[in-house]
């Protein structure tokens, strides 16, 4: 199991990674997001690659999001909530102990 927390722009992002072979399944929580906006979720890679996991809509308070990466956890960098149409809003990178999370 491995997990990510960050947060930029007072939007606090956590994140569950639980992974076996090709696949992680990914289970956010983001706090703040704007009511009314659309987010998108991405997963970053080691090797630079980008992948769109999904939409996740902003309601002011807590959101809970869950999806999955088509790529080993081993690969996963960071994941990132973007803003659909603008920057991204709140990244965290990907460590094994959720106590040296960034």
């Amino acid at each position: 199991m491995t997990a990510a927390s960050g947060d930029a722009a007072q939007v606090d992002l956590r994140a569950v990674l639980r992974g076996g072979g090709d696949s992680v399944r990914v289970e956010l929580t983001v706090v703040g997001l704007a009511p009314g906006t659309t987010y998108q979720v991405y997963v970053g890679t080691v090797h630079g690659d980008l992948e769109l996991l999904g939409e996740l809509p902003g309601d002011g308070g807590s959101t809970d999001w869950s999806g999955a990466a088509t790529v080993p956890v081993d690969d996963l960098a960071y994941l990132s909530v973007w803003e659909v149409g603008g920057s991204v809003v709140a990244a965290a990178n990907v460590v094994e102990d959720p106590e040296k999370a960034v």
